[in-house]
C-alpha cells in the first residue's frame, strides 16, 4: 500500500492480480490495474504520482515474478521487467528513486533499473530475501531490510 504524494490517492496489491488506486477523501475505487495474474505483492506512487509501480510474485507456469509500471491517469502499462534472475523470483518490494529515473526491485537479488530504457544499472545477488526497501536521494545508494536483518546493498 502507498498513498500519492499529494495525499489523493492510495494505491494497493492483491493477490487476485489486481492494482486498485482509491481516492482518499471518499474511500471509492477509482482505477483498477489488471496485469498478469498472480499475488501484486508491492506497490508505489512516484515521486510526482504519475506513476505507478507494481511487484508480483512467481506463476507456476513462468517461473519468474514482474516488476511493472503504470500511468496513474490512464491505467495504461508503461513498462515490464522479469525480476531476478532465478527461476523462482518473488517481487517483495519495489520503490522508486526519489528523482523517478530509477526504480529497484527487492527478491533473490536488488536490481536498479533506468525507467526510461529500462536497462539494469545496479544489482546485488544473493543477499536473500528483501521485503522492504529505501534509497538515496541520489539514487546510487538502496538499503534493504531482510528476514533475517538489515543489509546493505
Amino acid at each position: 500500500v502507498d498513498v500519492s504524494p499529494d495525499g489523493t490517492r492510495i494505491v494497493s496489491g492483491s493477490d487476485d492480480g489486481l492494482v486498485k488506486v482509491w481516492d482518499t477523501a471518499t474511500g471509492k475505487e477509482v482505477r483498477t490495474l489488471q496485469g498478469r495474474p498472480g499475488k501484486v505483492l508491492s506497490v508505489g506512487f512516484s515521486p510526482d504520482g504519475k506513476r505507478i509501480l507494481s511487484g508480483s510474485g512467481a506463476l507456476a507456469a513462468e517461473g519468474y515474478g514482474l516488476v511493472e509500471i503504470w500511468d496513474a491517469m490512464t491505467g495504461g502499462k508503461l513498462r515490464t521487467w522479469r525480476c531476478g534472475s532465478s527461476n523462482s523470483c518473488i517481487a517483495l518490494g519495489v520503490r522508486f528513486s526519489p528523482d523517478g529515473t530509477r526504480v529497484i526491485s527487492a527478491a533473490d537479488e536488488v536490481e536498479m533499473w533506468d525507467t526510461a530504457s529500462g536497462v539494469v544499472v545496479g544489482r546485488a545477488r544473493n543477499v536473500g530475501s528483501k521485503v522492504s526497501l529505501v534509497m538515496g536521494p541520489r539514487a546510487r545508494t538502496c538499503v534493504g531490510r531482510g528476514r533475517t536483518g538489515d543489509e546493505a546493498s
